[in-house]
């Protein structure tokens, strides 16, 4: 579902409201979002700009920076292959950061489930 207000186009996805990608999803385009959560094992190839919370889930791999004025949670074998700036990040162990890491609110690491 787009909703409206919503550019899309070969650079850039832009989304007024909160964004959801898919499991196994395929993007190329920076993305720009109220909010983002991005589902399990999809690959995004460009940077994601968000006005509030993002999630990146298990499995997920964004070539890009990630900007948000909120928190960030980046999950279990997560790998990013930018910079993450953002309020607070909460990093799994497990996950990949190739860049810098800018939270004024802090860093917590996740530890493995037992």
């Amino acid at each position: 579902m787009i909703p409206g207000g919503a550019v899309l186009n070969t650079q850039t996805f832009s989304v007024p409201d909160k964004m959801t990608v898919g499991s196994g999803c395929r993007l190329h385009g920076n993305i720009r979002a109220r909010a983002i959560t991005v589902q399990e094992e999809t690959t995004i190839f460009g940077s994601l700009h968000v006005q509030g919370d993002a999630s990146i889930a298990r499995g997920s791999i964004i070539h890009g920076d990630i900007q948000s004025d909120g928190d960030v949670v980046i999950e279990r074998d997560a790998h990013i292959l930018g910079n993450v700036s953002c309020r607070g990040l909460t990093l799994h162990e497990d996950a990949r950061v190739d860049g810098v890491i800018r939270a004024p609110g802090g860093l917590k690491i996740e530890r493995r489930e037992k």
